[in-house]
Formats: C-alpha cells, sequence, structure tokens
C-alpha cells in the first residue's frame, strides 16, 4: 500500500480489528499498546497504485463498501467502512495513468 506511512489505531474488539487491518487491509503492526483515548469518527485514506485488485480483494472479503468505485478529479475512490464503523477512502490513480 502506497502513500500511508504511520496510522493510529483505536480498536473496540482486538483480534477482529488484527485481521481485518493486518490481514485483509495489509497494514503493518509497528506497536501494540493499549489506549485510553477516545476513538474518533475521522475519515481516513488509503492510496493504492492497484485500485482495481485491491477493490476486488476486499470485495470478496465483504468489505463493506459505501460508494461504487467511481472517478474524481485526484483519481478512483470508493468509499468503506472499518470494523469500528469508521471510513475510509480507498483511492487510486486516474483511470488513464
Amino acid at each position: 500500500m502506497a502513500h500511508l506511512e504511520y496510522v493510529t489505531l483505536i480498536v473496540r474488539d482486538y483480534d477482529p480489528a488484527i485481521r481485518f487491518f493486518v490481514d485483509l487491509l495489509q497494514f503493518e503492526l509497528i506497536e501494540d499498546v493499549p489506549s485510553l483515548a477516545a476513538a474518533r469518527r475521522n475519515g481516513f485514506f488509503l492510496r493504492v497504485e492497484e485500485f482495481a485488485a485491491t477493490h476486488a480483494r476486499l470485495v470478496a472479503a465483504d468489505v463493506e463498501f459505501l460508494t461504487t468505485p467511481h472517478l474524481e478529479p485526484y483519481g478512483m475512490v470508493a468509499v468503506f467502512r472499518d470494523l469500528g464503523g469508521n471510513r475510509w477512502d480507498l483511492l487510486g490513480p486516474p483511470a488513464d495513468t
């Protein structure tokens, strides 16, 4: 996955979250520490060069997509929800690149 350096996630259910973010989204788990911080409902994005393949893999894994893939001036985008209900933008380069 390109262009996402570090992100801190606070999750409600630990083991399902590990499977979702590490196994499915292919995040690398850097640090595993308990946190008392309140979860925020901000958006996040994933920028991937292989948009169609990544989208197909997530759909096959029953990830809940809120929008179908569509072209915006900055590239392809489809919005999905993680296990905690947070919205993520799956972003890819414009179709002609």
